[in-house]
């Protein structure tokens, strides 16, 4: 659960990433609290990182994205819709690690789990379900991000939608594994 919390915790730099380029503030201090934002993001995930997990990689490389866009390409559609672009994205390396059978959801099961079970087809099949609920987690915030447009409302109800897909990837092996030993 620790690591779906920290997975929680690197999408609050995009929150506070769009009300810093919605201010005054001058393009240094913008850009240092980028810096200290991504920072943060690369330390929190540090250990995604080391293991290659697409959505670590797609949330950090779409927050770089975004903020160099705002100041040399001006891309109307990332400027508009930066949380559309970045949900997109994770729903995209989401579906992917579905495709090719390496659901990113295995990378945060915690350190406790022999890397020998990893490799059990039960294992996989329950990350993959898994896997497909943060695809839906994913999709779902694109959606409501690009219809709704962005207030702190809906923001809230982007982070719910998470904290929903936290509980589910928490519960849902759970029950699973209960239903398997039946």
């Amino acid at each position: 659960m620790l690591n779906y919390i920290r997975l929680f915790a690197s999408f609050m730099p995009w929150s506070i990433l769009a009300w810093v380029m919605k201010t005054n503030i001058e393009l240094e201090y913008k850009t240092i609290i980028w810096l200290l934002l991504i920072t943060f993001m690369v330390c929190l995930n540090f250990r995604f990182l080391k293991v290659g997990d697409p959505v670590a990689y797609s949330n950090i490389g779409c927050f770089i994205f975004i903020f160099i866009n705002y100041f040399t390409f001006r891309l109307e559609f990332p400027m508009q819709y930066p949380a559309t672009l970045c949900y997109g994205l994770l729903s995209s390396a989401a579906l992917t690690s579905i495709v090719l059978k390496k659901p990113f959801t295995i990378n945060y099961v915690g350190s406790n789990i022999p890397e020998e079970k990893k490799k059990y087809l039960v294992f996989i099949f329950i990350n993959q379900i898994v896997t497909i609920v943060w695809f839906l987690v994913f999709i779902i915030n694109a959606t409501i991000n690009y219809s709704l447009g962005y207030t702190i409302e809906i923001r809230a109800l982007s982070f719910l939608v998470i904290v929903i897909g936290i509980l589910a990837s928490n519960y849902l092996p759970y029950v699973m594994r209960k239903y398997y030993r039946n």
